[in-house]
This record gives C-alpha cells, sequence and structure tokens, in this order.
C-alpha cells in the first residue's frame, strides 16, 4: 500500500498518465464554477434538494476522482496517492479561507512535499512513497501548530 513503483515508471505510463491528468485538469478548469456550486449546496445542507443536473456535476466530480485514483495507485501507491489529495487541500483550508489562495496554496504545498520528498528519498537512499508522506504529515503538521498557537501568539502581542 505505501510503496509503488514511483521512480522505476516507464516513460510510456508517464505519458499515460498526463494524458489522463491533463484531461482531468482541463475538464475541471472548465466546468470549475458547477463543481464549486454544488460544494457550497451541499456545505449549506441541500443535498435533498439537488435536481438532475446538479446530481450529474456531482457524479462528473467523483468519477473524475475515481480515475484519478486508479491510474495515480498503479505508480504511486495508496498512501502517496491520499496523501496528494487530503493534505494539502486539508491543509490550505486549516489556514486560509479564499478559494484562490487555498487552490495556490494547495498547489504549492503538493509541489514541495514532492520534491522535499523525493530529494530525501535520493539523498538517503530511502523509499519515495514513504519519504513523500513523511513530509506530507510534516506539512500538515506545520498547519496545526500554527491553528493551535498563532491565535493564542497573536493575543499575548497585542
Amino acid at each position: 500500500m505505501l510503496f509503488g513503483a514511483l521512480l522505476t515508471v516507464s516513460t510510456a505510463k508517464l505519458v499515460k498518465l498526463g494524458i489522463v491528468f491533463g484531461v482531468l485538469a482541463l475538464l475541471h478548469a472548465l466546468f470549475r464554477n458547477q463543481v464549486h456550486r454544488i460544494t457550497e449546496r451541499m456545505q449549506a445542507g441541500e443535498l435533498a434538494k439537488l435536481e438532475w443536473k446538479d446530481q450529474a456535476w456531482n457524479f462528473f466530480f467523483y468519477l473524475s476522482i475515481g480515475l484519478a485514483m486508479v491510474f495515480a495507485v498503479r505508480i504511486g501507491g495508496v498512501h502517496p496517492v491520499f496523501s496528494y489529495l487530503v493534505v494539502p487541500a486539508v491543509r490550505s483550508l486549516m489556514v486560509f479561507r479564499r478559494r484562490w489562495i487555498i487552490v495556490l496554496v494547495a498547489l504549492f504545498n503538493g509541489a514541495l512535499a514532492s520534491l522535499a520528498g523525493l530529494w530525501f528519498s535520493y539523498t538517503f537512499d530511502f523509499p519515495a512513497g514513504p519519504a513523500i508522506v513523511a513530509t506530507f504529515g510534516i506539512i500538515f503538521l506545520g498547519a496545526v501548530m500554527y491553528r493551535l498557537f498563532w491565535p493564542k501568539m497573536v493575543k499575548s502581542v497585542r
């Protein structure tokens, strides 16, 4: 579950993964407003009031995540893939409130964890998947510390 073939992926598999992820990214960019609207309605508790169009957008969202996971787990392993799906978004939501900042910081966190985890893996001859997951854990721990201590620090300065 933790060990994928991250560093031994063939070029053909990378191209295939790039095409699938590129198409999914393009679709999500094109239909981001529809997907965001459904998310807001579901958060407001309007799940029972969703029309068939809204349910279709909800299905699109979950179908695209499912496709991404199927292709990515073969290469990266289960834990690294779920770390990429969950940690950057949750970490960003813990600290920021504006949608575009959340997206940018989440993308930055994913890239940072990738680079740092791969560097650690290469430098210390450690498996890449666990190194990336550990890096995500450190990034998440930073957000938890921020949430726990930053408000207290700000109050004590005032």
